[in-house]
């Protein structure tokens, strides 16, 4: 792809030029110069900076910053990159000494703006990115940046800003009172921005010119003051009731959508709560019935945004008091995943032992896979791993050994999301003939190449066009299609596709088997669990962990077989030669004999640091390697990565250079247990 030689000049509402161009507020839209936060999506890139000092945030392996996208995916605005944490925004020119009051305002334009206009404030990403998320270690506690500033700043008061709309905005008051119990010590208040104002300050100050001044002091003094004990739907009542007469003058359609919103706001409260907000609607005009019917809108889109998010509805399975649906020779009878009623009595281990109802499952594969298990087979991209998935398939389902061993009779299902129609109708008449399989009965398959469903949609679908008990084996290939807008290396992320394969193994009876990619480059020096791609949660969870790696046989295409056996046996390692389209035992070669890259390090990490003989932005710095060295660019942002990570490189201002300091190197040498000299 050419790079993009065009320039295109960032303008911002109630911002000057010269303060985007002070706080780096770039359009980026070439690969290049995108890859140098590890975007891939054009828009205005808003580096963000640590308090005090200005360097530049590192997280993960590239700068931190926010890209506003040139085009929104969906209602996606801004994108971060996946695996970063939360950081406040602060914008050039904020003080570094004690003030009277500080602005938390959601936006970091926002902020600028403010900043510009004299008054000391920091951007958050969002009502809650004042603090970390759920997923994060210190989740709940204040982000990193925003305690530094506070500890500088010590502001008596904080004001918590929001947009105009914030009245009608149910997480606004939570989040509200979620941060006055962070800072028990601050007097916290709530400006407001009229609904028949602007939206966001930034627009405001736009608008009003000279007149902002005048108008900030009046909603400062305006402001709702907020403690951590105080009631959030209390909280919002307050905030909407000087909202009322401006809904009221609101033309007709700005009118209903406010209506619109005071349901959606009403619908995250429980009953008791909601009156009070069915009381506003009653004195805004609305009928009960209308607001009943609005309030029945707002449930019904709050369940189908809630069905889009991936994993966050999922499937249960029966209770042991409920008994499965009844099967037959009919066609497919859709199972319903029933509700969980009770949760299942804790038992003593002597009744468990003598519980005679407690009955191992068959083993679909001998010493391999249990039914009602879960396998991954885990491989480098194009090593066969399909054709592993469908050998495994039609010799289950014949009833015949795979790899040696035994397998037990039951029918399969293949659920293929990579290989087009003609090239498996292709592989299928291979496997078949390979294996001899011409008057045996063949597994079926489900063919999903071209459709993008999260795991959720698709055990959903599943359970409805098979029967229970209709698989012994179900076989996903491959795993990553499922992942959808997740990712593969967040922990909790790649559980609730865990989850998910659980409900089907529950609700089914099935073994379920997937297959997962290694990552790029040489994994012979990984424990064989540690190869699979992404998240641990791949390499661990399942039953049954099976790895396929090269052997170093250049004359064939051979491959080590590894397994981790949760309920059988350890199983020793054992080596496999491709015959297309199987693979077949070679007792001949040796399974621990690994194909290395046997390459030689291009460079290390001092000779690329040695090439900062002045300040460098990334990309020259990078191309500057790329020339001297010929690296890739993975290569680069690993050097650069550890480069950073020794102290031996600084970044400010988007400009990479050699510590001023360098006499410090040596002793952090000698202090990691090397001599001085």
């Amino acid at each position: 792809m050419k790079a993009n030689t065009k320039s295109v000049s960032v303008t911002r509402p109630g911002i000057t030029a010269a303060t985007l161009k002070a706080n780096g507020i770039e359009y980026l839209d070439t690969v290049m110069e995108l890859m140098e936060y590890g975007f891939k999506d054009p828009g205005t890139v808003i580096p963000h900076r640590k308090f005090p000092g200005g360097e530049t945030i590192i997280d993960g392996e590239n700068p931190y910053a926010r890209n506003r996208l040139a085009k929104p995916q969906g209602k996606k605005k801004y994108h971060q990159n996946y695996g970063t944490t939360t950081h406040a925004y602060i914008p050039v020119g904020l003080p570094q000494h004690e003030v009277a009051a500080l602005v938390i305002v959601e936006g970091e334009f926002k902020a600028m703006s403010l900043v510009e206009a004299g008054i000391p404030a920091v951007g958050m990403s969002g009502f809650y990115g004042y603090r970390y998320g759920k997923d994060k270690e210190n989740a709940g506690q204040m982000v990193s940046e925003l305690v530094a500033v506070l500890a500088v700043l010590k502001p008596k008061t904080i004001l918590f800003l929001g947009d105009n709309d914030t009245a009608l905005n149910f997480q606004f008051a939570d989040a509200a009172v979620g941060f006055a119990k962070l800072v028990p010590k601050c007097t916290v208040t709530l400006p407001r921005i009229p609904l028949n104002m602007p939206k966001g300050i930034d627009d405001v100050r736009e608008n009003l010119g000279g007149k902002f001044d005048a108008f900030w002091k009046s909603i400062v003094a305006d402001a709702i003051p907020v403690k951590g004990t105080d009631d959030r739907a209390e909280l919002a009542e307050k905030m909407l009731r000087r909202e009322l007469d401006h809904i009221r003058q609101a033309d007709e359609q700005p009118r209903q959508e406010c209506y619109q919103k005071l349901a959606k706001l009403s619908s995250f409260y429980k009953k008791a709560e909601r009156n009070r907000f069915v009381k506003i609607a009653q004195e805004l005009g609305i009928t009960t019935a209308d607001f009943d019917q609005l309030l029945k809108a707002a449930f019904d889109k709050r369940s189908e945004e809630d069905k889009k998010k991936a994993g966050r509805s999922v499937p249960t399975p029966y209770p042991p008091s409920t008994p499965p649906p009844a099967t037959s020779s009919m066609p497919a009878t859709p199972i319903a995943p029933a509700k969980m009623v009770t949760w299942p009595r804790i038992t003593n281990a002597l009744d468990i032992i003598n519980d005679t109802s407690i009955k191992l499952p068959p083993q679909l594969v001998e010493g391999l896979i249990h039914k009602g298990t879960k396998t991954v087979i885990g491989g480098c991209s194009k090593i066969g791993k399909t054709n592993i998935g469908l050998d495994l398939a039609f010799s289950v389902n014949a009833g015949v050994p795979f790899w040696g061993r035994k397998s037990k009779a039951t029918k399969v299902l293949f659920i293929n999301f990579e290989i087009q129609a003609p090239f498996m109708q292709q592989r299928l008449t291979d496997m078949r003939k390979a294996k001899g399989l011409f008057d045996a009965p063949l597994p079926d398959v489900w063919s999903l190449r071209g459709y993008y469903p999260s795991a959720e949609e698709l055990v959903a679908e599943l359970l409805t066009v098979i029967s229970k008990s209709e698989y012994g084996l179900i076989i996903i290939d491959p795993i990553y299609k499922l992942l959808g807008g997740l990712d593969e290396s967040c922990g909790w992320q790649v559980n609730l596709i865990s989850n998910q394969l659980d409900q089907v193994c529950m609700n089914t009876g099935a073994a379920v088997v997937y297959t997962a990619h290694f990552p790029k480059g040489d994994n012979s020096n990984k424990g064989h669990m540690d190869r699979i791609s992404g998240s641990g949660v791949f390499g661990r969870d399942p039953d049954s962990i099976i790895t396929v790696t090269d052997l170093d046989y250049p004359d064939r295409r051979a491959f080590a077989i590894e397994a981790t056996l949760r309920n059988f046996t350890p199983m020793k390692s054992f080596a496999v030669e491709s015959k297309y389209p199987i693979m077949v035992l070679n007792s001949d070669l040796n399974p621990n004999k690994l194909k290395t890259s046997g390459r030689k390090a291009l460079c290390s990490v001092a000779d690329v640091t040695a090439l900062l003989e002045k300040p460098m932005r990334s990309t020259e710095w990078m191309m500057s390697a790329k020339k001297k060295f010929g690296v890739s660019d993975g290569t680069y942002y690993r050097l650069r990565r550890e480069a950073l990570s020794a102290d031996m490189v600084e970044m400010k201002d988007k400009l990479y250079r050699l510590p001023k300091n360098e006499s410090a190197k040596p002793e952090k040498k000698a202090k990691s247990g090397k001599k001085k000299k």
